[in-house]
């Protein structure tokens, strides 16, 4: 059996009165593919609060072994790419990088070498200044 790479334990998220994730509790390994359920059942929610986007109401999780207590550490390691993932199509793949690296705390010349550096190693330096609704939706 593969290593555990997410880990729930009665993880609830409350919006108000309202549930959206109740109690999910459950292990995944490498090399498992899994799926969560219908439509309004939860799923963007589990996801949101596993990638740290969302604090859980309750409930805790571990992800590649990292607590959930952990967000900041948790986010550097995790991508999600949801099926329509909102990306606005008039910045350039460029500018989309360096605003989330501010996001996340950096400095502006350090998030412009980091933009930079990302660009280069997923091959797409000679496409920084393409805004995203040019790029395919892999490459996004």
């Amino acid at each position: 059996m593969g290593a555990v790479t997410i880990e729930a334990t009665g993880l609830t998220k409350r919006f108000g009165g309202r549930i959206a994730v109740a109690d999910l509790t459950f292990t995944a390994r490498a090399g498992w593919c899994c799926g969560l359920g219908l439509n309004g059942t939860g799923k963007t929610t589990a996801i949101r609060l596993l990638s740290t986007v969302l604090p859980p109401t309750s409930g805790e999780f571990t992800v590649a072994g990292i607590p959930g207590t952990r967000p900041a550490e948790i986010s550097r390691r995790v991508g999600v790419m949801p099926e329509r993932a909102g990306y606005p199509g008039c910045q350039t793949g460029r500018e989309y990088l360096r605003y989330h690296a501010r996001l996340l705390g950096l400095s502006r010349p350090d998030a412009t070498v980091l933009a930079e550096r990302l660009l280069t190693e997923v091959g797409l330096a000679d496409r920084a200044e393409t805004r995203i609704a040019g790029y395919s939706r892999g490459t996004r």
